[in-house]
């Protein structure tokens, strides 16, 4: 893991690989309005794993206040240059994990998008068990986890089940310990404390194999 955090510092403050991203995950904001009705968009909201800042920049605008945590120092000067922009953002908002001041039972969303699968077992059982945490009761959860049919996978030697190190077939990642579960029902499973809102999968498949991308998603509530 240690390892993953050096190549994410790296990745972020050399911008490799494309990875300032100038626009929200549309698959993201889909799912945002799909469950409005279930978010008190009023209230706190957290980033976990913010990265560029893109889907943050979207979601300063459609939630009453904004928290990020990142593990990257990096990335917290490219949310500052972003979002700096808006009134409602506030730069003591935003961590680098570890330092982050407690956030039991504050927030009414947490985001944890394309992230989460960076992780081995025990460090992604440890990653949600703190956003159940983060939750207030009936705050939403919305993440995804990769599946096995994902680039990240297929260019990975296997570690330990359902945990890969990304080989260097994938070079700005080459290194980067990721988690992908076999089935949908081994994803929920991650879940347990959570009651399941919606969940299914996007896929994006390539006739250039190494531009396949397939990722579990998620909306849960924490339940009382």
């Amino acid at each position: 893991m240690d390892n993953n955090i050096k190549n994410w510092d790296d990745i972020y403050s050399a911008n490799k690989a494309g990875c300032f991203m100038n626009y929200p995950n549309d698959n993201f904001v889909t799912l945002f309005f799909q469950n409005k009705k279930h978010i008190n968009t009023s209230g706190k909201c957290l980033d976990y794993g913010f990265g560029s800042a893109n889907n943050s920049e979207f979601l300063l605008q459609h939630m009453g206040e904004l928290f990020g945590i990142e593990i990257s120092k990096s990335c917290l000067e490219i949310a500052n240059k972003r979002l700096s922009k808006f009134t409602n953002y506030h730069p003591d908002n935003f961590f680098i994990d570890g330092d982050n001041k407690c956030f039991n039972g504050c927030f009414d969303l947490v985001v944890a998008w394309q992230m989460l699968y960076y992780n081995d077992k025990a460090g992604l059982n440890s990653s949600i068990d703190k956003l159940f945490n983060y939750l207030k009761v009936n705050g939403i959860l919305i993440c995804t986890l990769i599946t096995p049919k994902d680039v990240k996978v297929k260019h990975s030697t296997m570690v330990d089940k359902d945990t890969y190190l990304i080989d260097k077939r994938i070079p700005h990642q080459e290194g980067c310990m990721v988690f992908s579960p076999k089935t949908d029902k081994d994803f929920i499973k991650l879940f347990a404390r959570f009651e399941i809102v919606d969940h299914g999968y996007y896929e994006r498949a390539s006739f250039l194999f190494e531009n396949t991308t397939s990722e579990y998603y998620l909306v849960a509530k924490k339940h009382d």
